[in-house]
């Protein structure tokens, strides 16, 4: 039984959901959550124009709560790999 060796995959290659550090990821979750929460509570005083801020939320995600939280995870494996990390 052989062996077929992985293709190499190139070191500047990574995820478009990433962000350039950990401290920045967080900032754009945090400035989409209060986006989010500021949309839902306004809208019973402004009426639907604070839905807008949803799409504020939408830019800081990039996407849903779901691509922020890959995005993450390739944040945090980007920086693993910068540090040359033995497993990766």
């Amino acid at each position: 039984m052989t062996k077929v060796p992985l293709p190499e995959v190139p070191s500047s290659q990574r995820s478009p959901l990433a962000s350039g550090s950990v401290a920045e990821h967080v900032v754009r979750g945090s400035v989409g959550l209060v986006a989010a929460a500021l949309a839902i509570v306004l809208v019973a005083v402004v009426g639907p124009v604070s839905l807008l801020l949803l799409g504020v939320t939408v830019v800081a995600w990039r996407g849903c709560p779901t691509c922020w939280a890959v995005g993450l995870f390739g944040t945090l494996a980007d920086r693993r790999a910068r540090r040359g990390c033995p497993r990766c």
